[in-house]
């Protein structure tokens, strides 16, 4: 019943948006605290969760490094980020480190392109009467709050600024 009740409630969360391994097992986590905790001891409830995540897993519901790819794939089109800005939001959500260092080897992205890229649509965006200083410091902050390696930013710098 417990199994039951929770696979239902998995697949309506999927049934919604994708989700990893480790975001599906939280939620179930908490259902089970919320809402069975009186008719399930805690063994029962992990034994439970672990039973759908293998179903899941095993129906491919849920699989963690397609989702890293997708994710990636689908960041540097609508939010373009850096490597280290993949990795960390990766991280969030619970994907191991690992099985994204495997995309990133077999995968290669362009950062400085995509940095090059925003880089300019933001110097666009900036005011014109702000100083040459200014912008730098914003784009540099920009391109690093977006989890670019330092060395890709100032490259982009001297492409833009110094016109190489």
């Amino acid at each position: 019943m417990l199994y039951r009740k929770l696979m239902d409630y998995a697949l309506t969360l999927l049934g919604h948006r994708r989700y990893t391994s480790c975001e599906i097992k939280d939620k179930l986590e908490k259902k089970c605290n919320r809402e069975f905790r009186e008719n399930f001891d805690e063994k029962e409830c992990r034994a439970a969760i672990t039973k759908v995540l293998n179903r899941l897993t095993e129906l491919k519901y849920l699989d963690d490094d397609e989702y890293a790819a997708d994710f990636i794939a689908n960041r540097i089109k609508l939010k373009p980020k850096g490597r280290y800005g993949l990795v960390y939001e990766l991280k969030k959500k619970g994907i191991n480190p690992a099985a994204v260092d495997k995309y990133f080897e077999e995968n290669s992205i362009h950062e400085e392109e995509i940095a090059l890229k925003i880089a300019r649509e933001k110097l666009g965006r900036l005011n014109i009467s702000l100083p040459e200083e200014k912008k730098r410091s914003k784009i540099i902050m920009f391109l690093n709050s977006r989890g670019f390696n330092p060395h890709i930013i100032y490259e982009v710098m001297d492409k833009i600024f110094n016109k190489i």
